[in-house]
């Protein structure tokens, strides 16, 4: 999966938002995606999920989630499912958005 991302400058509540867009870059369909920011022990704190319109993020295609609340340095979850040969399959990364580059899968369900 490959990551980039548009930071906004912080709101009137020194608030920052993060757009993210989230690619494809595997052979099969994604079903479905969540980020989730983690606390400093690594505790879900908020989750933003995208289920695509027509069923699947297509391998290429790209999605982006708007107005996520984390900046550079907040711990993120990515978790996507998909299919293989009629069987779900659900994969994690844990990642900072400055650090995107070096996904490295934590789980394999």
């Amino acid at each position: 999966m490959g990551s980039d991302y548009v930071t906004h400058p912080p709101d009137m509540l020194g608030v920052i938002y993060t757009d993210v867009t989230i690619t494809n870059n595997t052979d099969v369909p994604i079903k479905q995606l969540y980020l989730t920011m983690l606390d400093e022990v690594g505790r879900a704190t908020h989750n933003y999920g995208y289920f695509p319109e027509d069923s699947t993020i297509a391998p290429g295609e790209s999605v982006t989630l708007t107005s996520f609340g984390a900046d550079e340095l907040t711990p993120i979850r990515l978790t996507y499912s998909f299919y293989l040969d009629d069987v779900e399959y659900d994969m994690e990364y844990d990642f900072t958005l400055d650090h995107y580059q070096q996904l490295m899968p934590i789980r394999r369900a």
